[in-house]
């Protein structure tokens, strides 16, 4: 039986087993949720704080720096 390789780097592709299984293991590897480190409070489901994570959600993926999305979420 042959590993598999991952065909843009040429080098086989990382054991499944070493990544975590669930989002709790992720959260507690990387620390917590986004929302909470940009302020915004989701537990209640309020239209205004949603609207936030949207903002933030389009502002983080766009082809543009960390600084300037955050910047520009801070001033909303």
């Amino acid at each position: 039986m042959c590993d598999l390789i991952d065909a843009r780097t040429l080098r086989p592709f990382p054991d499944p087993q070493d990544k975590p299984r669930d989002a709790l293991s992720l959260v507690s590897k990387f620390g917590g949720r986004y929302s909470k480190q940009l302020g915004i409070q989701l537990d209640d489901l309020d239209a205004a704080e949603i609207y936030k994570w949207l903002l933030a959600a389009l502002l983080y993926g766009a082809p543009i720096s960390e600084k300037i999305a955050t910047h520009t979420l801070a001033s909303t």
